[in-house]
């Protein structure tokens, strides 16, 4: 994840950054030409000049990455991160205020290191994280699994059961394809804006994700809403107290265009949760959408009472 801003050292002279510019430039050159031990060189020589400059460090991490180099590329990707002069993510310092507060009073769960041993090169990367922090299922699944053996040792239950796989989660929480091209489509929206056009990767990020979009059909395509219908349906049918299954069911109804299931659906996930602020707005749209207007006001106000800054549902209310 390339740095979101960069800043150069405040004493250094016009002439010096002069200097380093242009062999950072050289290094630009090389390396867009796919030439990255020349580059490599550029990059170490600017850094001689001003090594804290966060998009340095992040393309000779880049380098070092082509060149198999996996310790050097580990060691300036954590730079990249933690010289950022705009930092979204946890960096250092607060990694080991973390670790000394674990130390003393709470049980760790180490989702990074998690992270990067189930890495093949050891730098999580695209496939755990959609951007800078918001995981993939497989890296949920990989978080879920470090956090829920820490409490299972820490509560003392017993360890002899074994933890679903993947596949497994993906049934029981009703996941298909639909989900991930949802996700996607949410991602590309949030990257084609600031502070992400400002990252040295925009584009190559942007390719990847448009990418992996491309590669599943539309969320709302007739094939993919009837395999998202079928899967939650025979996760309902295994799991009939899941309110989150039947608020899944519910949305999926309620894209086909079937108002009365999306409705029913809704209701269903309710009289389970009622404290859902956004099942109480689905089943109020669904409401709606049927032409029982005043159960769908009186859905919205529900809305209200559990988050008064839903300004969606005041927008529908309207």
């Amino acid at each position: 994840c390339a740095p979101f801003a960069s800043l150069h050292q405040p004493n250094l002279s016009e002439s010096r950054l002069n200097e380093w510019q242009q062999l950072f430039d050289a290094g630009e050159k090389a390396r867009g030409s796919g030439n990255f031990r020349e580059a490599a060189v550029d990059y170490d020589q600017a850094a001689k000049i001003d090594p804290t400059f966060a998009e340095l460090r992040f393309h000779r991490g880049q380098c070092a990455l082509q060149l198999k180099d996996l310790a050097t590329a580990r060691t300036e990707f954590t730079a990249a991160r933690d010289l950022d002069a705009l930092r979204f993510r946890c960096d250092i310092r607060l990694e080991k205020l973390i670790w000394q507060e674990a130390q003393e009073a709470v049980t760790l769960a180490d989702g990074e290191r998690a992270l990067a041993e189930a890495s093949a090169d050891g730098l999580p990367g695209a496939h755990f994280f959609y951007e800078h922090v918001h995981l993939t299922f497989p890296g949920n699944y990989t978080l879920a699994r470090v956090i829920t053996e820490k409490v299972e040792k820490a509560l003392a239950l017993p360890t002899s059961a074994t933890w679903p796989t993947i596949d497994e989660c993906e049934q029981r929480l009703g996941h298909t394809p639909r989900d991930t091209q949802m996700a996607y489509s949410a991602m590309l929206g949030r990257l084609t804006d600031i502070p992400f056009t400002l990252q040295a990767n925009h584009d190559e990020q942007l390719s990847y994700l448009t990418a992996a979009a491309r590669a599943l059909p539309p969320a709302n395509s007739v094939a993919s809403l009837r395999q998202a219908q079928s899967t939650v349906e025979a996760a309902v049918a295994r799991w009939p107290e899941d309110a989150a299954l039947w608020e899944q069911l519910g949305e999926i109804k309620q894209a086909q265009g079937d108002f009365a299931s999306a409705s029913a659906a809704a209701q269903r996930s309710l009289d389970k949760v009622p404290s859902s602020a956004d099942c109480w707005q689905l089943y109020g749209i669904s409401l709606g959408q049927e032409g029982k207007y005043e159960n769908a006001i009186s859905a919205f106000q529900h809305v209200f009472a559990l988050d008064p800054q839903a300004v969606w549902a005041r927008q529908n209310l309207a």
